[in-house]
């Protein structure tokens, strides 16, 4: 049997101070101080226990062994606890074998401060510690999807999809890149191809539990990148990849490829007929002159694509219209050869930019990295490129990275900055900036510290998350329903049990749950350990019925006989 990780940490205890010779009335008295503690081989958790957090990471090494205890306690001297829907004795340890990377322990307090149900997370093992912290009104709902790994050096990688307090609701030890939920109602993550004589990586299209139902790679070509990808709600698919090519400067081009569900393509772009060798801002002899790293299909239905090597944003038609042809350059914002004018902005344009997108008011977000030259590996990907305010036409280093908003004009072919921020931090690769229905955004700033936060209208910082060792390509909050039941396992009554009148038989079953959304009840006719209904002859069932917090529900019945007579019982 399969149970969860637990969590170990001091709660704080709540003194209610009255006047000398006054009886304390109930709405007086301090709520019951409880605690949840969890112990084992290498085993910590996180954040530090207090009794309205609800959820908690339980951190393991190989050692671990699957084997933990937990320790649940409240003051109340009536209160109880269960695990996993068992009863335990309070302030005593539970040993729990045979867990798994992402079970859940659900452990139930019952006192006079109410009941909870607090959800400890087996996390795989090395799985790093996330530190969050929230402020101002607090971060937007959703949780906040990664991809773990470092850029530079040997960590072990996860996909996880953590809530405000860094603790995942999803995880899984395993490389990828740009998790994130589709259009088309999916998830998706890219991993790398096992295709033979192909390059890069293939697209893992996830259903409601994370199961993989699909995979996309491009036709005709040998590449498909991780950059980004977009499943459509009419079932075709837009993916990008590096492929080589054989002229003699460009060694990798640029493409964009659609392709229906059966994989028929019904547009491919090529680079090579649209960007010029005088836009790519490291030289035309470097392979990668262009470096496409995001797509969004826009309002009327053309493809925003970014291209980092070109500090430009492209505008493609992918249907003819306004004398446009599929495939044609509607308009270039940033670089070398903007259609655009910058207004309002004191860094004159951006630079080496990731996630370009539309807007619900049409404007175009993007995380605008900065640039600056820098020695070692990757210096062939690092230039002093950004625009000088002070030098038209010029280019110059900005170590420092952006989020900007821009309106366009597209009569007066002007970009008018109308929101940014920055806080001084510098990320060279990567990134990514997200707007949120409620306003703030979410920015994903790969560093490990912190590797993601969230910011409101006005730019105040509403929450971080920190880590350390840690990169992540992206950094994005969606909404996430729990969509896996809870499971039931009752072993007394057994099944087709035959009892006779009275016989004293104890119920043994419990619940658990790792959707997310934490175990919320697991109850039966009786309670574990006391006794089932024999003082009837004839059939009987017994069903048990598990509820997580998104209200997924599973029931699990038992059918038992009970035979006419007395049951004589042993020892006489």
């Amino acid at each position: 049997m399969r149970r969860t990780a637990a969590l170990l940490l001091p709660l704080f205890a709540l003194a209610a101070l009255l006047p000398v010779g006054v009886a304390p009335t109930a709405s007086a008295q301090a709520p019951p101080t409880r605690s949840v503690t969890v112990g084992g081989t290498g085993v910590s958790s996180y954040p530090a226990f207090t009794a309205d957090v609800t959820r908690y990471g339980v951190r393991t090494t190989a050692a671990t062994g699957g084997s933990i205890t937990v320790t649940a306690s409240t003051s109340d001297p009536d209160g109880t606890v269960t695990v996993d829907g068992r009863p335990a004795p309070v302030g005593q340890p539970v040993a729990l074998d045979g867990l798994a990377d992402g079970d859940e322990v659900a452990v139930r307090i019952s006192d006079a401060g109410g009941t909870t149900s607090y959800g400890l997370i087996v996390l795989p093992a090395g799985f790093p510690l996330m530190t969050a912290t929230s402020t101002g009104e607090g971060p937007s709902d959703g949780l906040v999807f990664l991809t773990l790994g470092s850029f530079f050096t040997e960590v072990p990688p996860f996909i996880t999809a953590v809530d405000d307090q860094g603790v995942p609701a999803v995880v899984v030890a395993t490389a990828g890149n740009d998790f994130k939920a589709q259009p088309d109602g999916r998830y998706s993550v890219a991993a790398t191809t096992s295709t033979p004589g192909r390059t890069g990586e293939r697209i893992a299209a996830l259903d409601p539990t994370f199961q993989q139902v699909a995979q996309y790679e491009t036709v005709g070509l040998v590449n498909t990148d991780f950059h980004d990808s977009i499943l459509l709600p009419n079932g075709n698919v837009l993916l990008m990849a590096y492929e080589p090519d054989e002229h003699p400067d460009f060694v990798l081009d640029a493409m964009i490829q659609e392709q229906t569900a059966d994989g028929t393509v019904v547009f491919e772009w090529d680079s090579e007929d649209h960007i010029p060798e005088s836009d790519a801002l490291l030289g035309a002899s470097f392979g990668d002159y262009a470096h496409i790293n995001s797509l969004d299909v826009m309002d009327d239905g053309d493809i925003l694509a970014s291209f980092r090597n070109t500090s430009q944003v492209l505008r493609i038609a992918r249907t003819a219209h306004d004398g446009f042809q599929p495939g044609d350059v509607v308009w270039r914002l940033g670089g070398v050869s903007s259609d655009f004018t910058f207004v309002d902005d004191p860094e004159a344009g951006f630079c080496a930019q990731h996630t370009a997108r539309q807007l619900d008011n049409g404007n175009i977000l993007l995380f605008d990295n900065g640039a600056a030259y820098a020695e070692g590996p990757f210096a062939a990907q690092t230039g002093d490129v950004c625009p000088d305010p002070d030098g038209p036409g010029e280019r110059r280093a900005r170590p420092f990275s952006r989020v900007v908003e821009y309106e366009l004009d597209e009569d007066a072919m002007t970009a008018t900055l109308v929101w940014s921020y920055t806080d001084g931090t510098y990320t060279p690769f990567a990134g990514s900036s997200q707007r949120l229905a409620d306003g703030h955004t979410m920015i994903g700033w790969v560093n490990d510290s912190p590797i993601a936060n969230e910011v409101d209208a006005e730019g105040d910082e509403v929450w971080s998350l920190s880590t350390t060792g840690y990169n992540s390509y992206r950094a994005q909050r969606f909404a996430l329903r729990d969509a896996v039941a809870p499971e039931v396992a009752v072993t007394a009554p057994a099944d087709g049990a035959t009892f006779v009148r009275n016989q004293v038989v104890n119920a043994a079953y419990g619940c658990t749950d790792r959707g997310g959304s934490t175990l919320q009840t697991c109850v039966g006719p009786a309670s574990p350990g006391s006794a089932i209904d024999t003082s009837t002859p004839g059939e009987h069932t017994f069903t048990v019925t598990a509820t997580d917090g998104d209200g997924n529900t599973t029931e699990v019945t038992r059918s038992y006989t009970v035979e006419v007579g007395e049951h004589q019982p042993d020892g006489f």
